[in-house]
């Protein structure tokens, strides 16, 4: 008997090392459960803290806010004039029967019409303009003015967004001529218009433009249904010579919405200078169909 009591020991202390290391990875889940449920519970607890200051502020905000309400409303676009209308009706809290308000929207300012306590305006908003609203009230010889809460960039509402970019696969090259102050650039591959359209407003029609100091050097139609269109060009350039590479669509307004997809410049000894400033990619310039910038979304620097 005595040569089976080790061995069974030591099975006892095995099959106990093995509960107590199961009881070890339950207690550790365990443990890790608690700490999620905490940690959510925390979570929770500061979305709704969030939510509860957000309406505290929003509370106060209105409290202290002069305007009971408001409301306003769009007219139809003005193509000729590149305007919508934008018709607002103000009730404020209290008013006297000599009070007076004015309306500004986008800086323009304009008298409201009064029937009862409820003040209405229409103003014209260029639509490439930030669409913002305030306003004034005069009561008792003294003004008070309060913004309300409208932003947004109308071009949005009536314009497609335009985007363009060259498919992975597509490669660029530019050999400096040994014998002269000059170089062949080569540029081939895919590029593609990516188009979000907007209710009656689409690009109907889209050209890869090359463009060597201002002056076209070469075109191609591309596609604007979503498809890539495959292309393949080489320029010859000359010493201080800049090459801008573009996609001009035209909408069903007419309008062109410019997108760059790249520069290229050479130095006075005709060598390729990199390009440090891509910000030219961010958005179309819109022209209008004479060829007038009609929206720059950087200034001159979107501007070969």
């Amino acid at each position: 008997m005595k040569k089976y009591i080790v061995p069974t020991l030591l099975v006892i202390l095995i099959v106990l090392q093995l509960v107590s290391l199961s009881r070890m990875e339950q207690l550790k889940n365990e443990l890790n459960n608690t700490k999620n449920q905490l940690s959510n519970l925390a979570t929770s607890q500061s979305g709704q803290l969030s939510m509860l200051t957000a309406n505290i502020n929003q509370m106060l905000s209105k409290q202290a806010s002069m305007i009971d309400h408001f409301e306003y409303a769009f007219g139809e676009f003005d193509q000729s004039r590149m305007t919508l209308p934008v018709t607002f009706k103000v009730v404020p809290k209290e008013v006297t029967p000599d009070a007076r308000m004015t309306l500004d929207v986008s800086g323009e300012r304009i008298a409201m019409d009064r029937s009862g306590t409820t003040f209405t305006a229409t103003l014209p908003v260029g639509i490439f303009t930030k669409f913002e609203a305030s306003v004034i009230l005069t009561d008792n010889g003294s003004d008070k003015s309060e913004k309300l809460a409208v932003s947004e960039h109308l071009r949005f509402r009536l314009l497609p967004t335009v985007f363009a970019h060259f498919e992975g696969d597509s490669v660029m090259n530019y050999t400096k001529s040994a014998d002269s102050l000059s170089g062949a650039y080569h540029r081939s591959g895919k590029i593609a218009l990516d188009v979000k359209p907007v209710e009656n407003n689409t690009i109907e029609k889209a050209r890869l433009v090359f463009e060597v100091d201002g002056e076209i050097i070469k075109e191609m139609p591309i596609n604007t249904g979503g498809m890539s269109t495959e292309f393949d060009q080489r320029l010859s350039l000359a010493a201080g010579q800049h090459l801008v590479v573009s996609i001009e669509a035209i909408d069903s307004f007419g309008l062109i919405h410019r997108v760059i997809v790249e520069k290229f410049s050479l130095n006075g000894q005709a060598e390729h200078i990199p390009e440090d400033d891509w910000m030219w990619m961010d958005e179309a310039i819109i022209k209008h169909p004479d060829g007038t910038v009609l929206f720059n979304p950087l200034g001159d620097k979107m501007l070969p």
